[in-house]
């Protein structure tokens, strides 16, 4: 089985891309779903891998993932092998430290990590409008994704691609995520706005609300996965100063 998380498409390619390796079943499962439909019980039949893919959010586990994770009781008749593949633009850090200690408070062990590196969609601070750098940074993972297929195949033991990181950094990064980062106060809609409700459907945790058929965000919080940004077919939605000229960005692999 394999869950995954995803603003823009990068972690949801890889995931995809781990199941056709992985020869798996199950198409791999969106954690944005099970999180909407309340899903509290996974199971896993005796031999069964578990994959968690998902995003960097500021050097920490975007927000959803760590609420299923604190939420979702695992039921498993052995002890599962458990992986988790980080995608990054920057920084990976010590996402593998959240997902130990969570694990941990089931009883469960985190076997392997890796990561990959993707475009950053974080447009606050960085530009995607260099197709040439974005085309390359997709293509070059290519080859370590098609590494980690092999490895999780073996059920290899320990981290692949992950340096060790402090864990109390990873601690102090997560809290600036939580208090500061995930404020939706700093979003704003142009008035090239179409008010086709596709930020409002997509938000993974309900932030946003069509009125007078216009997108308003009506939580304080959310995930800060972008994809209403990046996925409005006519720009109109910017967070600050900056992502207007630094562009809009999903996976080309991955239907939007």
């Amino acid at each position: 089985m394999i869950l995954f998380f995803s603003g823009t498409g990068n972690s949801q390619y890889v995931a995809k891309r781990l199941w056709e390796g992985l020869g798996e079943v199950d198409a791999p499962i969106d954690i944005a779903e099970l999180m909407r439909l309340r899903k509290k019980h996974i199971s896993l039949a005796e031999g069964e891998k578990l994959g968690i893919v998902c995003p960097t959010y500021c050097w920490s586990l975007p927000s959803i993932v760590k609420e299923f994770l604190e939420r979702v009781q695992l039921d498993v008749s052995d002890t599962p092998y458990i992986y988790h593949v980080a995608t990054y633009g920057k920084s990976y850090a010590g996402t593998n430290f959240q997902i130990q200690d969570l694990l941990a408070n089931k009883k469960l062990c985190l076997d392997f990590v890796a990561c990959v590196q993707q475009p950053d969609n974080y447009t606050p601070l960085f530009d995607v409008t260099n197709m040439a750098e974005i085309h390359r940074l997709n293509e070059a993972c290519e080859g370590k994704i098609d590494e980690i297929i092999s490895l999780v195949k073996e059920k290899t033991v320990g981290e692949f691609g992950f340096s060790k990181r402090s864990k109390a950094i990873t601690k102090l990064a997560a809290r600036l995520y939580e208090n500061r980062l995930r404020r939706t106060k700093r979003f704003t809609v142009e008035n090239t706005c179409i008010g086709c409700g596709k930020c409002a459907w997509h938000c993974p945790v309900g932030a946003i609300e069509l009125q007078e058929g216009h997108p308003v965000w009506i939580k304080d919080k959310c995930v800060m996965c972008l994809h209403c940004l990046h996925a409005c077919p006519s720009f109109a939605i910017q967070y600050g100063s900056k992502t207007k000229e630094h562009g809009q960005y999903m996976n080309p692999k991955v239907n939007a």
